[in-house]
C-alpha cells in the first residue's frame, strides 16, 4: 500500500492579486523596501560608518517605477591617530594623607564587617533596611521617593536630613511617620518643594 500526500499550489495572476490588496499598502511596502535597499548599498559602497538612524525625505515617487530620496546621516570619519608616543605628560603626584586613608579603611571595615540581626532597638552605626514612602502636603504618592527594603546605616548622613535620626532607637516591626522638608537640592525638578 501506498500513501501519498500531494500539495498544488496554484498561484493567482497578478492583476488578481493587485485587484486583492490595497494599494495604498503595497506602495507604501515597495517605497519602505526600497528605500531600506539602496541606501544600505549606498552606505556599504561608500564604506560609510553610521552613527544614529538616518533622515530619510522622499522627493520623488512614482508607484513601481521611480523614487528619488535623499539621506542625512552622521557618520564616524577617518580616524587617523597621531604620533602618541612622541607625547609628554607630566603625571601629576598622588597626595594621600592620614584622614584619606583613615576614612577609606572605615568604609572598608564598614562595608566588609559581619552582618547579623539584633532584637533590639536601632542605633547609630547600624545597617537598617527600611520601607518607606514620601507624600506631599497633599497626602499624594511623590513619585520616585519610596522604596522597599532600603538600606541604609544609620548616622551617616546619606537620607534627607532628620531621617536618620528619627530611625534611631525604632524596632524592628514600629512605623512612624515623620514630616520632613525636602531641600531643593535633593529633590528633582518634577518634585514641588514642601513640607
Amino acid at each position: 500500500m501506498l500513501n501519498c500526500q500531494v500539495s498544488v499550489r496554484v498561484k493567482p495572476p497578478n492583476i488578481m492579486v493587485e485587484k486583492a490588496i490595497d494599494q495604498a499598502t503595497l506602495q507604501s511596502e515597495v517605497l519602505e523596501l526600497a528605500v531600506s535597499k539602496m541606501y544600505s548599498d549606498a552606505v556599504q559602497q561608500q564604506k560609510l560608518r553610521p552613527v544614529n538612524r538616518p533622515e530619510v525625505d522622499i522627493k520623488k515617487f512614482v508607484p513601481f517605477t521611480t523614487v528619488e530620496f535623499t539621506v542625512k546621516v552622521e557618520v564616524i570619519g577617518k580616524v587617523e591617530l597621531p604620533d602618541y608616543k612622541s607625547l609628554k605628560l607630566a603625571k601629576p603626584p598622588a597626595i594621600v594623607n592620614d584622614s584619606d586613608i583613615t576614612a577609606v579603611l572605615k568604609n572598608l571595615q564598614t562595608g566588609m564587617a559581619e552582618k547579623k540581626d539584633v532584637d533590639r532597638a536601632a542605633q547609630k552605626t547600624d545597617q537598617v533596611w527600611i520601607n518607606f514612602s514620601g507624600k506631599d502636603a497633599k497626602d499624594k504618592p511623590v513619585p520616585g521617593a519610596d522604596g522597599k527594603d532600603y538600606p541604609i546605616v544609620l548616622g551617616s548622613n546619606t537620607f534627607i536630613p532628620g531621617f536618620e535620626d528619627n530611625v534611631v532607637a525604632m524596632k524592628a516591626t514600629d512605623e512612624k511617620t515623620l514630616r520632613l522638608l525636602f531641600r531643593k537640592i535633593m529633590v528633582p525638578r518634577i518634585w514641588p518643594v514642601k513640607r
